[in-house]
């Protein structure tokens, strides 16, 4: 079954595509990360992207009042000009006005009509990013460091 067979979302697909996507997602090192109910995620994939995500914040004033603060940061994908950025709103917004601003801002627009179509069909969570975990980017930094140790077991009681 391909993903676009699991339109429209019932409960249990969006569980197994978000499984799905976990496994991927722990296979390479990353962790999946949702927006909070006051935030962007831009999916760039240029520089001259990036450079008109910056310039609408700074030109239009609607973008400018609902606007707090922003973080890029390198894509996993480690190419150049690959940047997931984080905008902080001061409002909430809901799910299509989400898709509807990441798109305006720049995001990757491929990333964003699918986003659209999993909202459409009942996706409740149809924004995500794959993000490295701290230790996968350490061990990239310094390949000799030694994997991390398993966790150790709890009784059950964190006191």
């Amino acid at each position: 079954m391909s993903y676009i067979d699991t339109f429209p979302f019932s409960a249990k697909a969006e569980q197994e595509i978000r499984a799905r996507q976990a496994q991927r997602a722990g296979e390479r090192g990353h962790a999946l990360k949702y927006p909070a109910a006051n935030e962007l995620f831009l999916d760039i994939d240029s520089f001259e992207a990036l450079g008109r995500f910056h310039a609408a914040v700074a030109q239009n004033k609607y973008l400018q009042s609902i606007y707090v603060s922003s973080e890029t940061h390198t894509s996993p994908s480690g190419k150049a000009g690959r940047f997931h950025v984080v905008v902080k709103l001061n409002k909430v917004v809901d799910k299509f006005e989400r898709i509807t601003l990441q798109a305006l801002l720049g995001s990757d627009l491929a990333r964003e009509i699918l986003s659209y179509q999993e909202a459409q069909a009942g996706c409740t969570t149809p924004t995500v990013f794959f993000e490295k975990e701290p230790m996968a980017v350490l061990q990239e930094l310094s390949p000799d460091l030694p994997p991390p140790a398993p966790a150790a077991p709890t009784s059950g009681s964190d006191y």
